[in-house]
């Protein structure tokens, strides 16, 4: 059995037994500075397609810290078909939403521009960012796909049946819908002020 000191998410890594690979200089800073590594930890990898490998640290230098592959401990899972469509909010609410429903196993986040908005931009590579520490903390052998910013209605384009979080309470509980089995293709989640009544009456009769 490896002892494994900690995960890391190298999505460009050729997980190859074997072969040797420097990690990124982020995550080099992580393992040298934060997780005080030494030569011979067992570091655990996984690149989003390849499952998860168990590898060990064959050079630290202030330079570069270089992995050598050694053998795989756990199959690739797919990352969910779970979408969360959601309108921006403030910045600490939505980067606890990103780690929570990432450790929760939603595969995309779609976030969307509504009335009520009052956030009108993403740090995409921030929330990205997020997604991967989540996914390295909880287990998980893929990462979610944020997708780009877009408006309500673009959104709705890509999903034939959307679960819409009314606040209003005016359609069925979501309980219901678990006992029935009912089928949807994503979530949609709006801002701190709600939908506006104009949208609430195009979802209805989408």
């Amino acid at each position: 059995m490896f002892k494994i000191k900690t995960r890391l998410y190298c999505g460009n890594a050729q997980l190859i037994p074997q072969s040797l690979f420097d990690v990124p200089e982020h995550q080099a800073h992580y393992l040298r500075s934060v997780m005080r590594c030494q030569i011979g930890d067992f570091i655990g990898v996984f690149n989003g397609v390849s499952g998860e490998y168990v590898c060990d640290i064959t050079e630290i230098s202030k330079k570069k810290i270089q992995l050598r592959v050694l053998e795989k401990i756990k199959e690739h899972l797919a990352p969910s078909d779970i979408t969360i469509i959601f309108a921006l909010i403030k910045k600490n609410p939505l980067e606890y939403m990103i780690q929570k429903a990432t450790e929760l196993g939603v595969g995309t986040f779609q976030p969307i521009i509504t009335d009520h908005t009052i956030i009108r931009d993403i740090n995409p590579q921030r929330l990205e960012q997020i997604a991967i520490e989540a996914s390295e903390q909880c287990g998980l052998t893929a990462v979610p796909t944020i997708k780009p910013l877009c408006s309500l209605k673009e959104s709705l384009q890509n999903y034939s049946r959307i679960l819409f979080c009314d606040e209003r309470l005016n359609a069925v509980s979501i309980r219901h819908i678990i006992d029935n089995n009912i089928q949807f293709d994503a979530i949609l989640i709006g801002p701190e002020g709600g939908f506006s009544s104009s949208e609430a009456d195009y979802l209805y009769k989408q």
